[in-house]
């Protein structure tokens, strides 16, 4: 028998303790060494190294304590400069909202006309809602199907680590250090951390699935533990691109704070180096209605001591700011705006598929403004790229520029959205009147006059390397819902119970040729007639649910005027 003493004993726990925690040296058996990068295990966890743009150096150090992952530093050297850290002993960060996804009404209703409501139709198609709101209790709109919602199908949960392993990958020019062991809620998730030879980004995702149903869900994911020393500082453009600053002088914040940020980018001034956080540029948005800017970066004041930086999708949307002279007008556009507050879709999991809840940061050695420049570079500077020989078109906007015009008694007013389309880079915009605006259904005299203003006002606000361009989302006789384009002004209208004596072609004495629609016949002679140009509008979701397939074999299809679906 060996008998130990106190101190003895003590010190045999501390032993059996640092064993237990240390980590074992990652597994670099998938690693293959490439030009520019480079891996090593160091005693607690593993060392990346690559090479960045313009000859930066760059060194990011991962351990495992305890079963958390850790990111002992990030450092950057600039060609002929010193190594310059840019954050120390940070942890990651993730936070998931969970909700039941549900199948739009508009959906149901197409699938109810044609008998495709079945149960299993139903889950198969619920994933192509464009009109749901899963975080809204109980929901009292008329977009989604199968209300109302109760306060129990809300998940909120952090990031649980009991990591036991690291693995070191290569594939490309693209080198990762992944951990297992992270819950996130309903979800089991590795994290993964990938840099970019030639790069000097760093991304950070949870790659996670669920086993449970019908679940939508949105994330926040950054990284925690930032030290706040005397001149620390977060900065970014605001919507106005004014540069705005927070030094951390204000009282602990709860929760992140998020940050209306042009080019979603927030940025740690690490001086004389920076550390830029963004979120994925090009797969970040799901589904809604409008594009506001909603706050999609943030900071979050943890101590007097700490604090964290990271990208987010906030849990409330916003209808879009609403406009009117009078007050019939600014009432009922208030409404629209206010409905659709509530189209807030989040994203999908299917059980069993990948998702992946992921965050870059770009490291630099140069100060807030150059990594600005540095981020942008890889968006275009988040405008469109001239291609020469070719114009740059977006469309399906409904503006509801002939209201707008008449409401402020000018066909000389200028829209806020056309100096942001032009300094977008966009040459064509086509508009979508007679949607939930005007008297789309008028059999002419009322709705003629409305698209004289429409025409003429689009006329005004076009020029050389601008042009603005009257379509229309008729919905009218071929099913689903349609977008038309045509290459000039074109009166026409398009009633559901058109007058016995209606001409389909006619000569008005104010407008000239106008025409009178009455079947899906009549929309392809019209459109054949004036070399025009249809689509079906947002395929197989909202009350397009059962289209083109119903269409797909007819002549109006066929036609070489039919583009497909957009």
């Amino acid at each position: 028998m060996i008998r130990l003493g106190l101190c003895g004993a003590f010190a045999w726990l501390a032993a059996f303790t640092s064993l237990a925690n240390a980590a074992a040296p990652c597994d670099l058996g998938g690693y293959k060494p490439a030009v520019g990068l480079t891996a090593e295990n160091a005693p607690d966890g593993v060392t990346l190294a690559w090479q960045g743009e313009a000859g930066a150096n760059l060194r990011a150090q991962f351990a495992l304590a305890g079963g958390q992952p850790v990111v002992r530093e990030l450092a950057v050297q600039e060609q002929g400069g010193q190594w310059l850290t840019l954050a120390r002993n940070v942890t990651p960060d993730f936070q998931v909202t969970t909700a039941r996804r549900r199948l739009s009404t508009a959906q149901l209703s197409q699938m109810k006309q044609f008998h495709d409501d079945s149960p299993a139709e139903v889950e198969r198609r619920q994933w192509n809602a464009f009109w749901d709101d899963p975080l809204v209790v109980p929901g009292g709109g008329t977009n989604s199907a199968f209300l109302p919602r109760k306060t129990d199908e809300i998940r909120r949960d952090s990031a649980a680590f009991h990591s036991m392993a690291c693995r070191v990958t290569r594939e490309g020019a693209r080198e990762s250090v992944s951990f297992d062991g992270l819950t996130l809620g309903s979800f089991a998730a590795e994290i993964r951390f990938a840099v970019y030879q030639g790069s000097n980004l760093l991304r950070q995702e949870a790659v996670a699935s669920t086993a449970a149903p019908d679940v939508a869900f949105i994330y926040k994911a950054g990284l925690k533990g930032f030290a706040i020393g005397g001149k620390t500082k977060v900065v970014w453009r605001d919507t106005a691109r004014a540069w705005q600053k927070y030094e951390f002088g204000g009282a602990i914040n709860h929760d992140p704070v998020g940050l209306r940020a042009r080019n979603r980018l927030v940025i740690l001034d690490a001086a004389p180096g920076s550390l830029a956080v963004f979120p994925p540029p090009h797969k970040f948005f799901f589904a809604r209605e409008n594009e506001v800017n909603l706050g999609y970066v943030y900071y979050r004041k943890d101590s007097e001591n700490s604090f964290s930086l990271g990208a987010m999708q906030p849990e409330r949307s916003e209808g879009y700011h609403p406009w009117g002279v009078s007050d019939a007008v600014w009432q009922r556009r208030t409404g629209v705006s206010h409905s659709e507050w509530e189209n807030y879709a989040l994203y999908n999991a299917p059980p069993g598929t990948r998702q992946r809840m992921a965050v870059y940061y770009y490291l630099s050695g140069k100060a807030p403004q150059a990594a600005q420049q540095a981020v942008l570079a890889y968006t275009h500077g988040d405008v469109y790229k001239p291609v020469p020989g070719f114009k740059v078109l977006t469309g399906h906007y409904h503006l509801d520029l002939n209201e707008m015009l008449t409401d402020q008694g000018s066909l000389d007013y200028q829209p806020q959205w056309v100096p942001v389309f032009r300094a977008l880079g966009v040459n064509i915009v086509y508009l979508g009147d007679f949607h939930d605006d005007s008297h789309g259904d008028d059999p002419g005299p009322i709705r003629f006059k409305e698209q004289k203003v429409y025409f003429e006002g689009a006329q005004r606000l076009s020029d050389k390397d601008f042009l603005v361009m009257p379509a229309e989302e008729p919905n009218a006789f071929l099913g689903g819902h349609w977008y038309l384009l045509t290459a000039k002004p074109v009166y026409f209208s398009h009633t559901a119970k058109p007058p016995a004596d209606q001409k389909f072609v006619e000569n008005d004495p104010v407008y000239g040729q106008v025409y009178h629609l009455g079947s899906a016949k009549d929309v392809l002679e019209m459109v054949n007639r004036e070399g025009g140009l249809m689509w079906t509008a947002h395929p197989r979701t909202k009350n397009s649910e059962e289209y083109p397939d119903r269409y797909k074999d007819q002549h109006l299809f066929q036609s070489h005027r039919f583009l497909g679906a957009s």
